[in-house]
């Protein structure tokens, strides 16, 4: 008789509906960012189209954010405030094998340039960020450009499910949870401001976009409020302003 017996805990699966790399406290080491990143070895059913939300276990994600997402969009992630930031960054000089594994890695300086094309110079940035969840965010750029894909990786506590997410330190309503709307959201309601579009108009437009009220899939993919519409869009000419507010 033949038994099959699956282990579950060794299959990467999803988060939020989003698929993961690798699960467990051990991320990334620089090789295998860019082995990911620049070597491109990842299978395509193990790449994230979104960002992740609200991830509240050890899990390692790879983000395309050239075809898919926007990497400034990284950190809106309802994971609500993060207290602790730094960003180490790293400059090496990999040569890569055909398959996208690194061959040879050494540390490099600002300006070096690769050698017959087989040599590349990288800058690795890692943006380190922490509250009771610690979040880093890993871009490869070499000559200006970001690498195709990105490594978010989130190490947290056994009780990470249970925290409950803390108010905006300069919010005056310390009683609601503060999630962090995305960059790009924020440019599209720039955007709808310099065509003359009212605060409302802009609202409702995005979250219509977002799927509607009970479709959205997160709170960072619309507009919190009036006044964050007023805020981002102080500065830009042309706006059409509020009898209220001006």
């Amino acid at each position: 008789m033949l038994c099959y017996i699956y282990f579950a805990f060794f299959l990467p699966g999803r988060v939020n509906g989003c698929p993961v790399f690798r699960r467990g406290k051990r991320g990334l080491n620089i090789t295998e960012i860019l082995e990911v990143c620049v070597g491109e070895k990842v299978p395509s059913t193990r790449i994230c189209h979104t960002v992740p939300q609200a991830v509240r276990e050890n899990a390692v994600f790879v983000i395309d954010i050239k075809n898919s997402a926007d990497h400034r969009d990284l950190t809106a992630d309802d994971n609500g405030v993060y207290t602790k930031h730094s960003s180490p960054c790293e400059i090496v000089r990999a040569v890569f094998r055909d398959n996208g594994a690194v061959e040879s890695l050494k540390t490099a300086h600002p300006g070096e340039s690769s050698v017959d094309g087989k040599i590349n110079s990288a800058k690795v940035v890692q943006y380190h960020t922490s509250q009771n969840v610690c979040r880093i965010i890993s871009k490869v750029e070499s000559e200006g450009v970001l690498a195709r894909y990105t490594v978010v990786q989130y190490n947290t506590p056994q009780n990470a499910s249970l925290l409950s997410l803390k108010a905006h330190g300069n919010s005056n309503k310390k009683s609601e949870p503060y999630y962090r709307t995305k960059p790009s959201v924020l440019r599209k309601a720039k955007a709808a401001a310099q065509a003359s579009e009212t605060p409302k108009h802009i609202i409702s437009a995005i979250k219509q976009e977002a799927g509607g009220v009970v479709n959205v899939s997160s709170p960072a993919d619309i507009i919190r409020n009036r006044e964050q519409v007023y805020n981002a869009c102080r500065n830009v000419e042309g706006r059409k302003k509020s009898g209220n507010t001006g």
